[in-house]
């Protein structure tokens, strides 16, 4: 998902709307705050909200710088160097460029960190969390406001702004990333708050079609359209439609086929990311992303699992929701509803756990 160009680098158009989209939650988040002719007051969370989407940053990292624990992403066993080349071609073969605003950075830097239980697929995500950070704590947030890292009117640092990016693409998974800009706020700090959402690139989901995979598949005996297997669950049909969803946020499928078919170093960035995501969810695409026939559809496939093989990440995603606290709802509600009333009852509950579409940000102020 952070390739290169293909991602990491948006057009001016992308930028602007990402903008446009990010500026308008705020702005409606302010005017529930404040009236027509009033502005957030200085140092509150709002106006550092305003400034990180309004402020624009370009953020360089380095895929050959390691992490906090020795690792770097071009020395990891699952990357190849482009064209086979050495990797000390070049001492900036490497270097990755993005631009955004600084809230769509930090959204950004939370997905490049998503892993399992807090173990990150991808190495480069801390390096670009911490550029992300170091370009966010030299921006103003704020025009008269709050900086973060910046330098205050008296001579010392004013680090009275945290952020937090978070992205959870459903309730209780164990599946996810999270960013952080600024530093924590002392524990005996009076603390303000105020929270938004930044888009992922995932696609948002229609609660229904969760609702009916899920029924379908309870009352089939050779399932459903799109989970075709008489030995799974509703919890594995829904689960499949979630992660072909997360699978193709990360990689879509027109970008990734042209960054396969590359001899530059976002292949071997794709090439990396691919073979990272699937050792986590058990599965092997190196049959479709070699340089002969790449094949990202078939590489998408492979890493959303076979519904009855227990691989991949629907397998992961089932088990998520059937052992978590998402299951006890869900069977709750299956045994107690009728045939009319099960599949509203249970597009309410997948309305409300299931937001892969979104990137949760949380800005904190507080007194000095």
């Amino acid at each position: 998902m952070y390739r290169s160009t293909d991602r990491g680098v948006s057009t001016v158009v992308d930028i602007t709307l990402a903008l446009l989209v990010v500026s308008a939650s705020v702005l409606v988040l302010g005017s529930a705050l404040y009236g027509p002719d009033e502005s957030p007051p200085e140092g509150h969370p709002e106006q550092a909200l305003e400034s990180m989407s309004a402020t624009t940053s370009t953020v360089v990292y380095d895929l050959a710088e390691p992490n906090e624990t020795g690792v770097s992403t071009i020395g990891s066993d699952t990357f190849d160097p482009p064209g086979n080349r050495d990797t000390t071609v070049s001492d900036d073969l490497y270097e990755m460029t993005t631009y955004g605003s600084s809230i769509s950075l930090l959204a950004d830097a939370a997905l490049a960190n998503v892993g399992f239980d807090e173990s990150d697929f991808f190495a480069y995500g801390a390096v670009y969390e911490d550029a992300v950070d170091s370009s966010i704590r030299g921006s103003h947030v704020g025009t008269a406001g709050p900086h973060i890292g910046t330098e205050g009117s008296d001579g010392g640092t004013a680090d009275n702004v945290y952020a937090v990016a978070t992205w959870t693409p459903y309730e209780g998974s164990s599946l996810s990333g999270t960013a952080t800009t600024g530093q924590r706020p002392p524990p005996t700090a009076d603390v303000s708050s105020v929270s938004t959402t930044v888009s992922s690139d995932v696609p948002a989901l229609d609660p229904e079609t969760l609702a009916r995979e899920f029924e379908r598949e309870e009352t089939s005996d050779i399932g459903t359209p799109l989970a075709d297997d008489d030995g799974a669950d509703g919890y594995d049909a829904a689960a499949t439609v979630i992660a072909e969803a997360i699978v193709e946020g990360y990689f879509p499928l027109e970008e990734t086929q042209y960054a396969l078919e590359s001899s530059l170093t976002e292949r071997s960035v794709a090439v990396y990311e691919y073979r990272q995501v699937a050792d986590s969810v058990g599965v092997d695409v190196d049959d479709y992303v070699g340089e002969r026939a790449p094949h990202a559809a078939a590489a998408n496939e492979t890493l959303v699992g076979e519904i009855d093989s227990g691989d991949g990440l629907s397998a992961r995603i089932a088990a998520d929701m059937r052992n978590g606290p998402i299951g006890g709802e869900i069977d709750r509600i299956w045994a107690e509803s009728s045939s009319d009333t099960v599949v509203d009852r249970l597009e309410k509950v997948f309305e409300r756990i299931v937001s892969p579409e979104t990137v949760d940000v949380t800005v904190q102020t507080w007194e000095q």
